[in-house]
């Protein structure tokens, strides 16, 4: 971190290394990542992914329990939890 000396007003008083090479590399990501702060939006491969993770959670969970699960049963415990939301349905389809 470089800490500035008696900054002005409205202005950042320390920069990161990161910081600087987006701004170096590109000036609009750097206005999008820092000024706006906007976020990647996730793929449907990272829903899918989360979705498949929470699954194999549940089965894990009840494996060790014993217990019967069908897969029917899991998924609708995996909705119930909102793992999968409205953009991760959109993104499925």
């Amino acid at each position: 971190m470089i800490t500035l000396i008696d900054p002005p007003p409205n202005t950042i008083t320390s920069i990161s290394a990161t910081r600087l090479n987006t701004w170096l590399g590109c000036r609009l990501r750097y206005y999008f990542k820092y000024v706006l702060k906007l976020k990647k939006p996730k793929t449907a491969a990272a829903y899918v992914g989360s979705t498949v993770q929470a699954v194999l959670k549940q089965w894990n969970i009840h494996a060790q329990r014993r217990g019967e699960v069908g897969p029917r049963k899991m998924l609708a415990n995996v909705c119930r939890w909102k793992i999968i939301d409205r953009e991760a349905k959109a993104a499925i389809k």
